[in-house]
C-alpha cells in the first residue's frame, strides 16, 4: 500500500488527458509526469505516515485537523495551491535551520530504542504450535509420528475460512500442514522469531528522512494544490 500525490497545476501546466486505454498516451501521460514538477509524489506507507505526521505538527497553522486526519487515507484530499506553497515554505526554512535534521535525528534514536515486543506467531514461546521438539530428531520423534510432517493444522485457522478461498489462509494452512522437523530445526522452532520468542517492534518498520522531507516540500512548491490518493 502506498500514497499517490498528483499536482492540480504542477509547474502552473494543465494536466493533459489520458487515455489509458491506449499505450502510445499513456507513455507519453507517464513521461510528462516523470518530467514536471510538482506532477507526482509517491510515498509507501511506512513513510507517508512519519513524513505526514511531521509535516501536520510543523504545518499546524496551515493545515486544519481535517487535513491531518483526510492525509492519513488516500481517498483523494485535496489541499489548495495556498497551503501547498506555504507548507513548502515551512519546510524550506526547517530545513535551513536544522530543525528538520533534528527531528529526523530524534525519530531515529526514538525509534532504535523501542523494546522487541512478543512474536506473535508463537506468542513469545519461541516455538510453534505444532513445531514442538525442533531441537533435535529425537525430540521431535517424541511429539510427532514421522520426521517429514507435523500432526495437525494450525487450530486458529477455521474451517469456514478454508471453504471461503482465502488463499492467504490456504497458503499458510499449506505451509503448517507440510512444514517437517528440517524445516523447524532450520527455524529454531519459529520462521518469524526463530526462537527468540520477541521480534522486532512493529512501529520500527515506519521510517523518515530528511530526503523524503525536502523532496515533498519541492513537490508542494510547483504542484499547484494536490490531491491524496
Amino acid at each position: 500500500m502506498g500514497y499517490d500525490l498528483y499536482g492540480l497545476r504542477p509547474s502552473d501546466m494543465e494536466v493533459p488527458d489520458c487515455d489509458f486505454s491506449d499505450d502510445d498516451t499513456t507513455k507519453a501521460y507517464f513521461a510528462w509526469q516523470k518530467n514536471t514538477m510538482g506532477a507526482y509524489f509517491r510515498s509507501n506507507m511506512w513513510g507517508w505516515r512519519p513524513l505526514w505526521g511531521y509535516v501536520t505538527e510543523s504545518c499546524d497553522d496551515i493545515l486544519s485537523s481535517k487535513d491531518a486526519l483526510k492525509g492519513t487515507h488516500n481517498g483523494g484530499h485535496k489541499i489548495s495551491k495556498t497551503k501547498a506553497i506555504k507548507i513548502a515554505r515551512r519546510i524550506s526554512k526547517l530545513n535551513k535551520n536544522g530543525e528538520l535534521r533534528g527531528f529526523v535525528q530524534s525519530y531515529e534514536e526514538w525509534s532504535n530504542n523501542l523494546s522487541d515486543e512478543d512474536c506473535n506467531i508463537c506468542d513469545g514461546t519461541g516455538t510453534r504450535k505444532g513445531w514442538e521438539g525442533w531441537q533435535s530428531e529425537s525430540e521431535w520423534l517424541k511429539h510427532h509420528d514421522t520426521l517429514d510432517e507435523v500432526e495437525n493444522a494450525d487450530e486458529s485457522i477455521s474451517v469456514a475460512q478454508v471453504i471461503a478461498g482465502n488463499a492467504g489462509i490456504l497458503n499458510q494452512l499449506k505451509q503448517v500442514q507440510q512444514v517437517s522437523y528440517r524445516w523447524a530445526n532450520t527455524c529454531k522452532g519459529c520462521n518469524s522469531c526463530h526462537g527468540k520468542g520477541k521480534k522486532k517492534n512493529f512501529k520500527r518498520s515506519y521510517f523518515l528522512n530528511e530526503a523524503d522531507v525536502i523532496e515533498f516540500g519541492d513537490f508542494c512548491r510547483h504542484s499547484g494544490g494536490f490531491t491524496i490518493h
